[in-house]
This record gives structure tokens, C-alpha cells and sequence, in this order.
């Protein structure tokens, strides 16, 4: 049975709102984030259009290691518990990459990923899930590297699970523990070269998450079903070996 409270969650400056308005003061802040990202990158990549030289070597990307900062919208494709009628909103994604590239088609590497979803109930807020990813992936670009190189990119690692209880499950003491799962992403990008060691890059990809969330006093343990799909934008910097 899902979770009913009689009081309506606090406010970020303390006061009592409803639980729309409290779910989405962090939700908004992080939107705000991502819009002015979006708009930061998109400008640099005109910018660094305008002034790029007439002939980017590509191929001078080959045999060296990079990194990469992106940040977008995680959305999920389910209810976190059925039974529970449990559910997630769309939250802001930070990834980051360490990137060695094998050879004109492939390269391997780690990605660091960081995303924050708010978990709700009907009438309730239960908290905040924030997930920390440990992705080891590859990526095989199809053409080899061009100065704007469609790839395709799969990865498996951990997810690290933490649950920030609302005010309201710790006045009815009670705790959410997520379980860490298994990390599956498959995913499908486009890098985009702007200089001979600077590349723009956006992402869509689908990551799967799926285990148990230990609840202690108050109603039974949940499912933790978080399958999302990701828009990433940001970008790569290369160096030499």
C-alpha cells in the first residue's frame, strides 16, 4: 500500500507547501543549470566555427587520451514500484569521461555519471534517489574519425545508490536503503571537431538500473526499477600520449 501522510512537506526556506511545490525547487534549479549549459556550449561551437582553421586533421586524434564533461536530462521510463505506485521525475545528469582512443573506429574508456530524481507517491514525497554510475564502455565509430563522426557506444558497470529521505518519512521514522545495481548502458552520439583537440559531442543512450530498496518501519521494501533514457551535450578535450 503506498504511503499517505496528513501534512504536506517543507518548503526550501522551511515553511509548509504543497508536495508539487516542494518536489520541485531542486528540479528547477538543476533545469535552470542545464538550459544555461545547452546555451554556453551551443555559443562556443558557433563561435569556434567561425574561427576554425580550413582543414581539421582528424587523424590526429588517433592514439591519444581525452576528457569530457557533458550534462543533460535523465528521464524514466517506469514506476520506480508498481505496488507502491511509486514514481520518478525527470532529473539533471552530469557525466564525466576519460577517453583513449585505441585507432580510427575505437576507443575505450570510463564514464563517471551522477544523476538526482525525485521519488513521489500519491499525496507524498518520499525523497531524493541520486545515483552515482562507474561506467567502463567502448565506442565504435563506423567511418573512422571525420571532422562530424556518428558512433556507437556500450557500457557495464555499477550503480551506487544513496536515498535522501523528506521530511515526512523522518517524522514517521523511517529509512530507504537502495541496494547498488548493475549499471547497462548502450547509447548512440555524434562528435563533432572544432579544433585539432577540441570536439563537441551529444549523446542519447538508455541505461538500465534494477534491484531493491530496504525500507525500515512503516510498509514493506520497494522495487527499484530505474530505466532512463539520457540526452547528454557537452564536450571532449584530447591530449597527446
Amino acid at each position: 500500500m503506498p504511503v499517505v501522510y496528513d501534512s504536506p512537506p517543507a518548503r526550501c526556506d522551511g515553511e509548509r507547501l504543497p508536495v508539487s511545490h516542494s518536489a520541485g525547487c531542486t528540479q528547477k534549479a538543476w533545469s535552470l543549470l542545464c538550459i544555461e549549459w545547452v546555451i554556453t556550449v551551443l555559443l562556443c561551437s558557433v563561435l569556434s566555427f567561425s574561427l576554425r582553421p580550413p582543414s581539421v586533421m582528424a587523424s590526429e586524434l588517433y592514439g591519444r587520451w581525452g576528457v569530457g564533461i557533458r550534462i543533460g536530462p535523465s528521464v524514466l521510463l517506469q514506476d520506480v514500484d508498481k505496488g507502491q505506485e511509486l514514481k520518478g521525475g525527470t532529473g539533471p545528469m552530469v557525466n564525466l569521461m576519460l577517453i583513449d582512443v585505441n585507432n580510427p573506429f575505437t576507443s575505450k574508456g570510463l564514464e563517471i555519471e551522477i544523476e538526482t530524481h525525485t521519488i513521489k507517491s500519491p499525496g507524498a514525497k518520499w525523497g531524493d534517489l541520486t545515483t552515482l554510475s562507474l561506467i567502463p564502455f567502448v565506442e565504435y565509430r563506423p567511418g573512422g574519425i571525420k571532422p562530424m563522426t556518428p558512433y556507437l557506444s556500450m557500457g557495464l558497470g555499477l550503480n551506487f545508490n544513496r536515498f535522501k529521505e523528506s521530511s515526512l518519512l523522518r517524522d514517521n521514522s523511517m529509512t530507504v536503503e537502495p541496494v547498488t545495481t548493475l549499471a547497462v548502458k548502450i547509447g548512440g552520439g555524434v562528435d563533432y571537431l572544432i579544433a585539432p583537440d577540441l570536439v563537441l559531442n551529444a549523446e542519447i543512450g538508455w541505461k538500465q538500473s534494477s534491484g531493491r530498496m530496504i525500507i525500515q518501519g512503516g510498509t514493506e521494501d520497494a522495487d527499484l526499477k530505474a530505466k532512463a533514457i539520457t540526452v547528454l551535450l557537452g564536450i571532449r578535450r584530447y591530449f597527446w600520449e
